[in-house]
């Protein structure tokens, strides 16, 4: 189990690190019959005990490729998926 460290403010321990954490609209799982606020983790395993925790990328999607009207999923295409432009951004160490 990991702890912050009262003197640096940095958090040791712990056997993974959190890469990302990105916020997902509403919308998401609205078919599986909730509208509840969701985010996803990027979690890596540690490869060393003395792997450090960095910064950790942060965004929020705001259109995912598609919507729910009348219980039926209706596609909006690539342009209208945040996910895609969050990857990317992701990989280029935004």
């Amino acid at each position: 189990m990991g702890k912050k460290n009262e003197v640096t403010g940095e958090f040791e321990g712990g056997r993974a690190i959190v890469k990302a954490v990105v916020s997902l609209p509403t919308v998401t799982f609205q078919l599986s019959g909730t509208g509840a606020k969701t985010s996803f983790l990027y979690i890596k395993k540690k490869e060393h005990e003395n792997e450090k925790q960095g910064p950790v990328f942060m965004a929020v999607a705001e259109e995912i490729g598609f919507d729910v009207k009348n219980k039926v999923e209706v596609q909006l295409g690539n342009d209208r998926n945040d996910l895609l432009k969050i990857v990317d951004a992701y990989k280029k160490g935004v």
